[in-house]
């Protein structure tokens, strides 16, 4: 078969193991001298392969192939003379300097530089070899538009320059040699040849390295810093080194964008210096100050190591090493742990350089307030490491940069630790509290993990914070866009695509009011219609006018769309063009098959034609519209019913009064719900059975103590409950990782029928922890938590997974979560008090707050009225906060412990279970209860109004009065409630002289743990309440 020219040196390529052994080994070339070498007759079959890839190459067409050519004749110039690779193989390299292909250019330069390196003998009649031939023919790729072609000179230029030098050198070496001793005027001569040389090849390297150190592409420059950049500073010498070296890589600091370029001067500007000595000390010190205070953190190690090898080499005067210890020792708590070691490098580097006095005069002082225990041995980098202290959290450090004012939180830290001091030396009794904005930010950084101990070391970091925070805001400044200044403060921050000249490429869903058809696209200019075209068949082709459009009018009526041929009668428009009268005022003539209509007086002269597709698009358009504006009413209902339609009314306040005692659940009762008509309420236990039970028999005449309907064939414990698809069906979890969804048929006393059944067990899911159920509008989702950190969601209509969230194992167990009206985002909370914020629309997790003290997450609720606030019951003090979740901010606290408000300590170990709020006419109150068996009204528009609805079965009657207080602490405010002794007026009875006339009535309260509780509405408003004992209380 006939081989295409390519063809050869993919098979000289796949040869070359046999063309090696053919050939001459390394251990000939070590053996025998360069001439014995040339005239070997090994070197012959190399010569032939050479010349068979060689006559080959013109011909090339394939990148890959050209690359493969490239390879082979630099392996074959490894184990052939001299001559033979400058006569006749360079050349061809050469020549692959002017392909096509960008990868051939510039692998062609790195393969000639690669060539040349092997030259060890260099003819006489090639000594001008590199001036005349080489470098005037690569230099042109510093000027090639590719960019690749350009990294790989930048590459290569430093080996490029030196391998020059080495050839003027050895050509001059040949040349002094062959002279007679007497000759001392031809030496002078040559002497004076090679210095012009010299001159002549620094002259051209100069020339190309200016222009590869302003490259517009930073990555050139950056690559001939770290390609041997050192090498260059040695081929011009000292002088031409600062001059055009230096001064160049200076200018490397004014890119404030690529932090990548100045990590690259860092990286290789102790070489530069070396080489230039002491005349670059005064230059490098604000250069080392700038980077060490730049705002990328790989930037700020790579400068603190530059002055650890600056200060190694004695570059740098004591006094000066000492300003950088100022400086460079605050670093020792960055949350970034190669600073740290970067800083720990340094302390251990400057205690060897400088004497024992300066050590204990001003480096340790600098270094103690760091350090855990003091040390003796800073030399030693290890021990440093591990006496210091705890850095400074990695979120309390970044929102700390990210504030528009940090010279003012600063100033306030400072005040609160002489506060601080002062509260120490006994002069001042306690802290004042903070203003209003320090306290939201210190709750806050709290809220991220900061301490009281943190805040020293933020001092320290004071200045270096200062100087990073002002880098970024100018960086800031530089890269945003450019706004009118007659702009209004509604559309500060806004950019008109408009006035940028962008066209729109999308669709508005939402219709804009007072028009028919929403716009669709930007309007193109509208140009009279070329005359119509008729086809074979004497019909004419498709377009669609309408005759009551006007220039730039891109409605369309649908009455319109009719075949051309056949316009309906009675109609005003027909598909058709109509030509534009002439000058002379005659009429058009219209097309001999669609019936012309007459253009009205006002009508414009020619008329709009819409291609299929743009009508196409059109009705794409208008049905995603009545979908969005659909779905955007069903979203807005589904919000309004949210809160339930029966809700208690304005100023309702239950009286603790028992209504009902229900006793049929034998276990604990873990879930109690209402039904959305609030006919019926269901409970759950640990006794195997859900329960369905009629509101309206609760009370009244026709009361009943007896469960409407009982489920009991799921088996295990019933863990969750949830009403499904408006209140027709209901949806349990047990621990035998099944979740059944059962019918409800409210007319019969008809046993629960199964629809669906769920079985987790073959899954690695877990046990399922908390369930509810969302409707979406065109999914009816059952979403539920288990153990093992996955959020399912689960549609009902489908009968398939919806979609799946898995939580991140190191925030802990997922305990409870809810979903938001709007079903946008949804919360969690875990066993280690951390709350994670998950976007439903992209199924990532976006936020995450952590509780101070980890405690466990009981309960979760939505903000009536905050729609970006979760209500969270928290494990001990029975505490309940209120979380804003885009700030990650603690705006409330309800506290009814006798612990501090907000102390890190727990007094109490009971904590709330059962949690319902509500907001009518925006004064919002939440009904609590938990493991201290009492029911709490909590009154968030008057705190002194909060009480105790019903007391646990234990508590001593009359013995005891509870208020409530409002106050802020460290910035939140804080509902507490106190407890004390009822004091007996003075020569009143007491309690214990009255005298008993029977026996004691039975407490109302609950025996035992309240594990939730609801609300509904019969012929009142009622609350339910249920415990661990099994027992159902309902009060009015």
């Amino acid at each position: 078969p006939v081989k295409t020219s390519h063809d050869p040196a993919e098979s000289s390529q796949e040869n070359a193991d046999w063309s090696h052994d053919q050939g001459v080994s390394h251990d000939d070339v070590e053996s025998h001298d360069h001439g014995a070498l040339e005239g070997c007759t090994q070197n012959e079959g190399l010569v032939i392969i050479s010349s068979v890839i060689t006559s080959c190459i013109r011909s090339l067409k394939y990148c890959n192939s050209k690359l493969a050519s490239l390879d082979l004749l630099l392996l074959i110039s490894t184990y052939i003379g001299n001559d033979v690779t400058l006569d006749r193989i360079l050349p061809y390299m050469i020549t692959m300097l002017n392909d096509s292909f960008p990868r051939v250019r510039a692998a062609a330069v790195d393969t000639i530089t690669s060539c040349l390196c092997q030259i060890e003998r260099v003819p006489a009649a090639d000594a001008n070899i590199f001036p005349e031939y080489i470098l005037p023919k690569v230099n042109e790729a510093v000027d090639d538009l590719c960019v690749e072609v350009r990294v790989s000179y930048a590459r290569n230029v430093a080996q490029l320059a030196m391998t020059a030098l080495r050839f003027l050198e050895i050509v001059q070496l040949t040349t002094t040699t062959t002279t007679t001793e007497d000759s001392g005027a031809i030496q002078l001569q040559q002497q004076g040849s090679f210095d012009v040389e010299l001159r002549e090849l620094h002259h051209i390297v100069q020339q190309k390295v200016a222009i590869l150190l302003s490259d517009p592409d930073n990555i050139v420059k950056e690559t001939l810093v770290e390609s041997g950049i050192t090498s260059l500073c040695v081929f011009f010498g000292q002088q031409r080194a600062n001059d055009l070296i230096m001064s160049h890589m200076i200018t490397f600091l004014n890119d404030k964008h690529d932090w990548h370029l100045r990590r690259a001067f860092f990286d290789n500007v102790v070489g530069v210096a070396a080489y230039i000595g002491w005349r670059s000390s005064a230059i490098l010190k604000p250069l080392l100050q700038q980077g060490i205070c730049d705002p990328e953190e790989h930037v700020v190690t790579k400068a603190i190591n530059a002055v650890t090898c600056l200060c190694q080499l004695k570059l740098i005067e004591k006094v000066t090493v000492l300003e950088f210890a100022a400086e460079i020792l605050p670093f020792l708590c960055h949350p970034n742990i190669w600073v740290r070691h970067a800083t720990v490098g340094f302390v251990s580097l400057v205690s060897t350089r400088i004497n024992m006095a300066d050590v204990r005069l001003h480096l340790a002082p600098l270094l103690t307030p760091f350090l855990k225990t003091p040390v003796v041995q800073l030399d030693k980098d290890v021990l440093v490491f591990s006496v210091l202290k705890h850095p400074i959290p990695r979120l309390v450090y970044d929102y700390i940069l990210k504030m528009p004012s940090i010279s003012q939180f600063f100033d306030g830290l400072q005040d609160r630790q002489l506060y601080r001091n002062l509260l120490n030396t006994g002069q001042m009794r306690a802290l004042p509290e903070p203003g209003p904005e320090m306290a939201v930010t210190l709750r806050k950084l709290v809220s991220h993990g900061m301490k009281d101990e943190d805040e020293e070391k933020m001092l320290a970091m004071r200045d270096v914070m200062v100087k990073i925070h002002r880098v970024k805001q100018a960086i800031v400044s530089t890269s945003e866009t450019v706004i009118d200044i007659s702009m209004s403060e509604e559309q500060a921050g806004m950019i008109d695509l408009n006035n940028l000249s962008i066209q729109r490429r999308h669709a508005t869903l939402q219709k804009p009011l007072g028009t028919k058809r929403p716009p669709l696209l930007t309007p193109v200019p509208l140009r009279p219609p070329p005359p119509p075209q008729s086809r074979d068949d004497g019909e004419m082709s498709l377009s669609v006018v309408s005759s009551t459009n006007t220039v730039g009018d891109t409605s369309i009526d649908n009455n319109t769309l009719q075949p051309l041929n056949r316009p309906q009668a009675g109609s005003k428009t027909a598909a058709t063009t109509v030509a534009a009268a002439d000058s002379e005022g005659g009429e058009s003539t219209p097309p001999p098959t669609p019936t012309l209509v007459k253009p009205e007086p006002r009508q414009a002269k020619y008329q709009v034609r819409h291609s299929a597709c743009f009508l196409e698009l059109r009705s794409l358009v208008t049905d995603h519209q009545k979908q969005y504006s659909s779905e955007s009413f069903r979203q807005e209902q589904l919000g309004n019913l949210l809160w339930e339609i029966k809700s208690p009314p304005s100023g309702w306040r239950p009286k603790g009064q028992l209504v009902a005692h229900l006793h049929e659940h034998k276990a604990a009762i873990n879930r109690l719900q209402v039904s959305d008509d609030h006919i019926l309420f269901a409970t759950c236990s640990n006794d195997g059975t859900t329960k369905l039970w009629d509101s309206s028999k609760i009370e009244g005449k026709s009361m009943t103590n007896r469960s409407r309907q009982t489920f009991n064939n799921q088996g295990g414990q019933i863990r969750a409950l949830s009403f499904c698809q408006g209140s027709t069906c209901i949806a349990t979890a047990s621990d035998n990782n099944t979740i059944l969804i059962s019918n409800i048929d409210t007319s019969t006393q008809a046993k629960m029928s199964v629809l669906n059944s769920i079985d987790l067990s073959s899954l690695e899911y877990g046990q399922v922890v908390d369930l509810h159920h969302f409707d979406s509008g065109s999914e009816s989702v059952l979403a539920y938590a288990t153990t093992h950190g996955f959020i399912n969601g689960f549609d009902l209509r489908s009968n398939k997974n919806a979609w799946t969230l898995r939580n991140d194992p190191k925030y802990g167990l997922v305990t409870s979560f809810i979903v938001e009206p709007m079903q946008s985002w949804l919360a969690l909370g875990t066993s280690c008090g951390t709350h994670v914020c998950w976007d439903m629309r992209f199924q990532l997790p976006i936020s995450q707050i952590h509780h101070p003290t980890g405690a466990r997450v009981r309960r979760l609720l939505m903000h009536p009225m905050q729609p970006s606030c979760i209500i969270s019951a928290a494990q001990g003090n029975n505490e309940i906060s209120v979380w804003d979740i885009e700030t990650g901010a603690r705006r409330l606290t309800l506290w009814a412990s006798t612990a501090p408000p907000l102390s890190l300590t727990q007094a109490s170990s009971h904590s709330v279970q059962g949690l319902y709020c509500h907001a009518p006419d925006n004064s919002m109150f939440i009904l609590a209860a938990g493991s201290d068996q009492r029911l709490r009204y909590w009154d968030l528009a008057h705190p002194a109004s909060s009480y105790i609805v019903a007391g646990a079965a234990s508590d001593p009657p009359n013995h005891m009065t509870v208020s409530y207080q409002s106050r802020f602490v460290d910035g939140t405010e804080v509902i507490q409630e106190t407890y004390s002794r009822r004091t007996v007026p003075m020569g009143g009875v007491g309690v214990e002289d009255i005298p008993r006339r029977g026996p004691d009535t039975p407490p109302v309260g609950h025996r035992d743990c309240i594990t939730d509780i609801a609300v509904y509405q019969a012929s009142q408003m009622l609350v339910v309440s249920t415990s661990r004992d099994g027992m159902i209380k309902v009060w009015k």
